[in-house]
């Protein structure tokens, strides 16, 4: 027998199920190719992450314009992390785009926080991101402590072990 979801819109239910459930990878990444990774910032220069996380904890949330999830969650997880936790960086990075559609989609999801662009697509290959949105933890070691999705309230937890 299959199961069917008849009344509950798909997306809906993929959005239910992340949020309930979460998910987070287990997987060593490595720092040296994400922190030297070449960014675009909303003015078009090129920076490199490290230059950004400045050896501050931070959390670097990977998105794309078309991905529905990341506009309902982006700007709930930068205002909830912003308002509970103290000296980090919200550093939203999204896939490859034109920079004038990633600036609409800013605006338009009033994200605070300065947003930059992998403009070539290698931060989210090297990184093994296959899926947005994807949030990754730093230490102020520019270490990366946690890979995954979950609601806001788990990585302010995060955060706050940090101290």
């Amino acid at each position: 027998m299959k199961f069917q979801i008849k009344h509950l819109n798909s997306k809906w239910f993929h959005l239910i199920f992340l949020f309930h459930f979460g998910f987070a990878a287990e997987i060593e990444f490595p720092n040296d190719s994400l922190l030297n990774s070449k960014i675009m910032n909303e003015s078009g220069d090129t920076l490199t992450v490290s230059n950004i996380t400045n050896a501050k904890p931070s959390i670097i949330y990977f998105w794309a314009t078309w991905c529905s999830t990341c506009k309902i969650d982006m700007k709930r997880t930068e205002k909830y992390l912003l308002s509970k936790v103290e000296n980090i960086n919200f550093v939203p990075i999204a896939y490859q785009d034109d920079l004038s559609k990633v600036i609409k989609s800013k605006n338009k999801m009033k994200i605070e926080s300065s947003i930059y662009l992998d403009y070539t697509g290698k931060i989210f290959e090297r990184q093994n991101i296959k899926a947005t949105p994807t949030v990754m933890i730093l230490n102020s070691n520019n270490e990366i402590i946690f890979s995954g999705f979950r609601p806001p309230r788990e990585y302010a937890k995060i955060f706050n072990q940090l101290k």
